[in-house]
């Protein structure tokens, strides 16, 4: 359950769950490419803004963020660490 990226902190212990998931390690390279993700509004690649890393149920890392021309929420599935 994901309540975005700033109403986790208003929420009790027991329903924040991600501050207990681990954080897969990112390079600086890896971040700049991940921050370019497909708008489905716009059609086009875009970099996102205000980025940041999620992890799905299933483990997977995600980078979250707006398209900056229509505001759109975007995401990019992330490579698993090996």
């Amino acid at each position: 359950m994901h309540f975005g990226k700033h109403r986790t902190k208003d929420l009790p212990a027991e329903l924040n769950l991600q501050r207990d998931l681990p954080q897969p390690a990112m390079t600086t390279e890896d971040v700049a490419k991940a921050r370019e993700a497909y708008c489905v509004k716009c059609k086009t690649k875009r970099h996102m803004l205000d980025t940041y890393q999620v992890l799905a149920k299933n483990g997977t890392p995600m980078m979250k963020g707006t398209c900056p021309v229509c505001s759109t929420g975007m995401n990019k599935i992330l490579p698993r660490e090996k």
